[in-house]
């Protein structure tokens, strides 16, 4: 019973490991382009490169209209880009084009 047990336990950990998503900030850096589509907008920043879940690129960083902040976000971005200000994200998983650049989840703006 006690083998049974650590096994099912054993599966329960890896299975919960196995699906967890590294979460981390960004440097801080300067917005250079923004690349907006019907299905996501991306923005390249100069000075951040951090990628906690490891996707495939960071040449950009994404949003996406199905999250549940996507106006806030947009809107946070568009105005850091028009007043130069320094930028940061918090990022969580892989989004935008093809799902290959970290997912914006929060938007830091500063002087």
């Amino acid at each position: 019973m006690k083998a049974i047990c650590k096994f099912i336990c054993g599966i329960t950990v890896f299975s919960v490991a196995s699906i967890t998503h590294a979460a981390g900030a960004t440097a801080w850096g300067t917005l250079t382009e923004l690349y907006v589509h019907g299905s996501w907008t991306m923005v390249k920043v100069d000075g951040i490169t951090e990628n906690p879940d490891n996707c495939i690129s960071t040449d950009f960083y994404a949003i996406s209209p199905l999250d549940n902040n996507y106006n806030a976000l947009h809107s946070s971005i568009l105005s850091a880009y028009v007043a130069k200000k320094q930028i940061r994200f918090w990022v969580r998983d892989c989004a935008g084009q093809q799902d290959k650049y970290p997912h914006i989840i929060s938007v830091f703006v500063k002087d």
